[in-house]
């Protein structure tokens, strides 16, 4: 039977891994997969943009819908190209991704940016 060791800072070792390093690693998984969705959820209002552009008729607002589809779909690109990155653990970053997620793209991205900023504070409070 394998023992449990405690050393003076008190952190608790299992099968030579720390405890709070397990932690980490299932709450970086985590949001990993939020930020996954966000990015798959970027092609709603692409797509939708690019029914305003289509329907739209000869208003003169191709172009802006047209561009507001290419955002959606270079934010959506970016979160997923660079989910796995480091970077995203950190509150600040997730914060400004969030923040322009719910002020260019909309909101429907911003829920689950909302849930990796919540679990990437678990970790900064731990």
């Amino acid at each position: 039977m394998l023992q449990l060791e405690r050393f003076n800072n008190s952190s608790t070792f299992l099968f030579g891994i720390e405890e709070s390093k397990i932690d980490k690693e299932k709450y970086h998984q985590k949001i990993i997969r939020c930020l996954r969705w966000a990015g798959w959820l970027c092609v709603i209002p692409a797509a939708f943009w690019l029914y305003l552009a289509r329907t739209g008729g000869n208003n003169g607002y191709d172009g802006l819908f047209l561009g507001c589809m290419v955002l959606a779909i270079l934010f959506g690109s970016f979160i997923l190209t660079t989910a796995k990155s480091p970077y995203w653990l950190k509150t600040r970053n997730i914060f400004i991704l969030a923040v322009a997620a719910i002020i260019f793209i909309a909101i429907i991205v911003f829920i689950p940016l909302y849930f990796a900023y919540t679990i990437c504070r678990k970790i900064d409070v731990k």
